[in-house]
């Protein structure tokens, strides 16, 4: 990898992260707030009826994940791309996708909310209102996507940044509003995120316009290129479906097998995985641009040593942020909410589980889809990953306790794993699996043992208590960046975290 490129990966990334540090306090604060303003079962009630509804945002998703693609590869192609065509094709595809959600969920989407979610009447006309502000608060989403990922594109993440911060300082302003009270909060709360969503929308509209001289409105002349797009979102909606019903097909099971109170816990549960996953994301999007960039310059080298470096890097951040919180959940839910729903903390504990195991998909993803081969990668890992949701219906239905479906979940991402690394192998020849074991998984796991001796040996010797937490969290901190800083990286790692500290000082 260029000099230039370290470089310009660690400024992102130290950009995104100032970013996320704003948003996990914020998101963490406001959570606690709004449960506490909305009580148990409404903060439930908007997490099962906002989940129900993006259940069915899979095709943006899909259209998401092919915008970024295409636009990185034609800036990558330099003087042979196109792409403001490129822009038109997935601004027109956005366009029917949008039609497409807004039927689907005012008819089947109508219908399974008033007749199938496990809602007390008496909140029904307020879930309804939450329903209709969501689907118009999607409706926006989707014709954001294109926008967002011009910005992505082009690498500039300050501005993705700073659109983040009001974003996340708008909803700590929602939070205090709906605490003044006067109208129904949870009606309120959904009707203010929907308008600070339209607010956002029309900051990435103007910006990317005025910044990207490809970025304009227009009819698609080139239908190949539009083609070609429609059949990469084709294979990208069975990757995207599978992921929603993974996360909100289990959260509309345990509404109806449960009730409102597991929905609240399994919130908190994700709302704690989001700040922590967060970083990850953050570190991933300021590098999947340069991975898809490398593979259309053809620097299949370069690209590997991305894609290696990118699943190592993401492991270590999502380890040294999730194992405090997975052997002190209990002291951090009870210091940090007011009342801890029942299930919270088995559901956060496994919650972080999985993301860990997910760590390492986030560039694998971007190598199959910088290559444009991902038929049989969606087939087979999201034919997978849907398992997660009969065979959890299956076990409620035969008794099993609420957290059986994230025992669940981490036994497919387990299996998911392993299968993805067989089908990149296959679908790009020149990626080397035996490397990716050594560098990635062997460092792991040596990083692993070495930082979790001594936390363990005092969560299982000592009680709980403030005195515990601070030295499991110091203890973790300090084994886990003297682990990974002599055993973890290889020199050009090393180097990039330097680059991270001298673009910080200056």
């Amino acid at each position: 990898m260029t000099e230039s490129n370290n470089k310009r990966i660690a400024k992102n990334t130290l950009i995104l992260y100032f970013r996320m540090l704003l948003v996990m306090a914020v998101t963490l604060y406001t959570s606690r707030v709004l449960l506490e303003a909305l009580g148990v079962e409404d903060f439930g009630i908007y997490n099962v009826v906002g989940g129900f509804v993006s259940m069915f945002m899979f095709l943006n998703n899909a259209l998401g994940g092919a915008s970024a693609r295409f636009l990185a590869f034609e800036i990558g192609k330099k003087t042979e791309g196109n792409i403001n065509e490129v822009f038109r094709a997935i601004l027109s595809i956005n366009a029917i996708i949008a039609i497409v959600v807004v039927v689907l969920l005012e008819t089947v989407g109508l219908w399974f909310l008033n007749y199938k979610l496990n809602i007390p009447t008496i909140r029904m006309n307020a879930a309804n209102w939450v329903f209709q502000l969501s689907v118009l608060t999607s409706a926006i989403y989707i014709f954001q996507t294109p926008f967002t990922a011009s910005i992505i594109a082009y690498e500039k993440m300050n501005v993705y940044a700073y659109l983040g911060i009001y974003d996340v300082v708008a909803k700590l302003l929602i939070v205090y509003l709906i605490t003044l009270g006067g109208v129904d909060k949870l009606i309120m709360y959904s009707a203010l995120m929907c308008l600070n969503g339209a607010v956002v929308f029309i900051v990435y509209n103007v910006y990317a316009r005025r910044s990207f001289r490809e970025v304009r409105y227009g009819f698609v002349s080139d239908m190949k290129q539009l083609l070609e797009i429609f059949k990469y979102i084709g294979w990208s909606f069975i990757g995207s479906f599978s992921s929603v019903l993974r996360f909100q097909g289990v959260n509309v099971l345990l509404n109806i097998f449960f009730g409102p109170a597991v929905n609240a816990a399994r919130g908190i549960a994700f709302q704690v995985n989001a700040a922590v996953n967060g970083f990850v994301q953050n570190f991933t999007m300021a590098i999947n641009p340069q991975i898809i960039k490398s593979y259309a310059a053809g620097d299949y080298q370069d690209m590997l040593s991305l894609v290696i470096r990118g699943s190592k890097l993401s492991f270590f951040l999502v380890l040294i942020l999730t194992m405090p919180l997975i052997l002190e959940t209990k002291f951090i839910l009870n210091l940090w909410l007011v009342n801890v729903p029942e299930y919270a903390v088995i559901f956060t504990q496994l919650v972080l589980i999985n993301s860990l195991i997910d760590s390492y998909t986030y560039t694998l993803g971007a190598a199959i889809q910088a290559s444009g081969r991902i038929k049989w990668y969606q087939i087979v890992v999201g034919g997978l990953n849907t398992l997660g949701v009969p065979i959890a219906y299956v076990a409620f239905l035969m008794g099993a306790v609420p957290e059986s479906a994230m025992y669940i979940a981490i036994g497919i991402a387990l299996l998911a794993m392993f299968l993805r690394l067989v089908i990149i192998k296959i679908e790009l020849p020149f990626f080397t699996v035996r490397r990716y074991l050594r560098e990635v998984f062997g460092h792991v796991c040596l990083v692993l043992i070495f930082m979790m001796i001594i936390p363990t040996y005092i969560v299982l010797n000592y009680d709980s208590s403030l005195v515990r937490f601070v030295s499991v969290c110091m203890t973790l901190i300090a084994f886990a960046l003297w682990g990974i800083y002599l055993v973890g990286l290889d020199k050009s790692e090393k180097d990039y975290i330097r680059n991270l500290l001298v673009i910080k000082k200056r």
